[in-house]
């Protein structure tokens, strides 16, 4: 899903999901190119992957992440 305009302030929202057998992939982003009237930009970033072999080659693999930018 994504939407550039959120509630018509120009807030920018992305995520995505992705699902098999083995893995799962997820992520969500938030991007405000006005923080607070400042004209300085944030973008905030969270995602997760995860793969499950264990049934196959023994070993399951996980990785998160958590961001924060700032321009100005």
């Amino acid at each position: 899903m994504k939407e550039n305009n959120y509630l018509g302030k120009g807030i920018g929202l992305n995520s995505f999901i992705e699902l098999s057998s083995e893995t799962l992939k997820g992520g969500l982003s938030v991007s405000n190119p006005n923080l607070n009237n400042s004209d300085k930009s944030a973008r905030f970033s969270f995602q997760t992957f995860e793969t499950d072999k264990l049934k196959n080659f023994g070993y399951k693999t996980n990785n998160t992440s958590l961001s924060a930018y700032t321009s100005f």
